[in-house]
This record gives C-alpha cells, structure tokens and sequence, in this order.
C-alpha cells in the first residue's frame, strides 16, 4: 500500500534537515509524528534513525556515503517503488557448541 500523503511527509522533512533548516531533534519530533501502515515509510524513517543523534541536537552532520543514502531514500519515496525486505539466519554447529559451552558456564 502507498501513503502518497506520507511519503511526502517523510520526503519534506529529509529535506529540510537536508538543507540545514531543521535540527536533529526537529527531525526526529517530524518522523515520529508520520503515522503510516506503507512499509516504505516505515523503513525508510528506521533506516534514517540510525543516521542522526537523537540525544544531543545538531544541524545535519553525515559523510559522503550516508549523505548518497540519503539521496536514495528520497528517490525511493518520490516514486511508487516499495521496499521489501528479508531475514534469515544460519545456523551451524559453532552456534550449538556455543550455545552449550554458555549453558555449562551458567
């Protein structure tokens, strides 16, 4: 499903702290009031969460690469284009020994 509404929500407050007319703080109050079941945006405002400190307030602060992240999320969001993700794990017998040596310490 896409929130056309949000996704412009999402997209006018990344660049607004983009162009250094919103602090961090700001940024994140912007982010967390969107309330949206498209998986896009929620994605979207999780990755961007890793990206700005939400304990001491600045102005935008990120490398190179973060910053081309960044341009890539807005691309995203400017589009009909969904994000979609995967988990999966793998298991081996170290994880097994590891898992009963923790045991046997405990």
């Amino acid at each position: 499903m896409i929130d056309r509404a949000a996704r412009d929500q999402v997209i006018s407050a990344f660049e607004a702290y983009l162009d250094d007319q919103i602090t961090a703080f700001e940024f994140d109050d912007r982010l967390q009031e969107i309330d949206s079941e498209d998986r896009t945006v929620i994605e979207v405002v999780r990755a961007a969460w890793f990206h700005y400190d939400d304990c001491k307030d600045h102005k935008v602060h990120l490398t190179k690469p973060e910053w081309d992240y960044f341009q890539r999320l807005l691309l995203i969001l400017g589009t009909d284009a969904e994000l979609s993700s995967s988990h999966s794990s793998r298991w081996s017998w170290d994880h097994l020994i590891a898992w009963l040596a923790l045991v046997a310490f405990v």
